[in-house]
């Protein structure tokens, strides 16, 4: 087997937070994608760029895909992301292109530039949240930056798109951004092509959609197949210390068998992890990567039966990194199959 240690992986993460957690070793493979990247202008609107988006929306493809990174820049100096630096660029560029491969065949994908405030801060803003706060920055939050670039790209995400059906998709500081979008944005719903929004890595106060803005328009989901809804997952290993992702009693939902209870979901259901195999975000999947079970608690995503070591993320036994790559071909069907029984509920 493949051992995903830090030290034998010298490009891992040191390239996407300055060393901070890990990424995969695998032999050389590289899914190729179908997708413009554009550096200079906006699609639609001057105060709008696009790391990726198609030159012409297809319409023979089915869906439309917005998606949004987690930090991928780490400096005690500069805050925010910055795309007036070519390496910054580039790094956002491969990343997304590896995270939207799966997709870019069946959908038309757009990834905003946002400007995610820098790893050190946004740990330290969110260690510094109420337990049982909506994951809401405050006002004066540096990640309202990224936010605002994140609701000002989704509205020029849905110009060109109009009605079509859409999916959300982000994990960590994305998935807050796109969390902060739905609750902003009350034209967010199943009568505006919304199917589902993935918002991994994030803790989800199950009670939020009971509340306002929320309540009537979007809901949690339970099942692989219902839309109009949010879910998220925390990927840890069994016994982990506490970590900034992770609040007790909050909502999750299992990626490989797509339930919310501790029913548990074997290796072989795994479809694939992507596992990146060097610094330019080359990458090849590996079915049966591992199992996973929901705490009956927390409502944790406990992974299992690993077929290779991997390191822990920032706390002991933390799987941060893991929240889309672990589970990634599981997710990329769901998705859809979500955007099928979409369309055939409109019907």
């Amino acid at each position: 087997m493949n051992n995903f240690s830090l030290q034998a992986v010298k490009f891992g993460l040191t390239r996407l937070l300055g060393g901070m957690g890990v990424l995969f070793l695998c032999c050389f493979f590289l899914l190729a994608c179908d997708v413009a990247v554009e550096k200079k202008s906006a699609q639609t609107s001057t105060d709008v760029r696009w790391v990726i988006a198609p030159e012409v929306l297809d319409t023979s493809k089915k869906f439309d895909v917005f998606y949004v990174y987690p930090t991928l820049n780490a400096s005690r100096r500069a805050p925010l992301l910055d795309f007036a630096d070519k390496a910054s660029r580039e790094k956002v560029q491969g990343f997304s292109r590896a995270q939207v491969s799966g997709l870019v065949s069946c959908a038309n994908v757009f990834v905003p530039e946002v400007r995610q405030l820098e790893f050190y801060r946004c740990i330290a803003e969110l260690n510094a949240m109420d337990s049982r706060a909506m994951w809401s920055p405050l006002p004066t939050s540096q990640m309202r930056m990224g936010m605002m670039d994140c609701q000002r790209a989704f509205r020029a995400f849905r110009e060109r798109t109009k009605g079509r059906p859409y999916i959300l998709l982000g994990h960590s500081q994305g998935a807050l951004d796109l969390f902060e979008l739905v609750m902003s944005d009350t034209s967010i719903g199943v009568e505006n092509g919304f199917v589902a929004a993935y918002l991994l890595g994030m803790p989800l106060d199950p009670a939020c959609v009971e509340k306002d803005p929320l309540k009537g328009r979007v809901g949690l989901a339970q099942n692989a197949s219902d839309t109009g809804v949010l879910m998220t997952w925390n990927t840890e290993r069994e016994g982990a210390s506490s970590s900034v992702f992770v609040r007790p009693g909050f909502y999750g939902i299992n990626p490989l068998n797509w339930r919310t209870d501790t029913t548990p979901a074997l290796p072989f259901e795994n479809l694939g992890a992507m596992q990146f195999t060097d610094a330019q975000f080359r990458f090849q999947f590996e079915p049966g990567f591992c199992g996973a079970v929901l705490n009956a608690q927390t409502h944790v995503l406990h992974v299992v039966d690993l077929i290779s070591s991997v390191d822990d993320f920032m706390t002991s036994g933390c799987l941060h990194t893991g929240d889309l790559l672990f589970f990634y071909r599981n997710v990329i069907q769901n998705i859809k199959h979500r955007v099928d029984v979409y369309l055939m509920n409109v019907k």
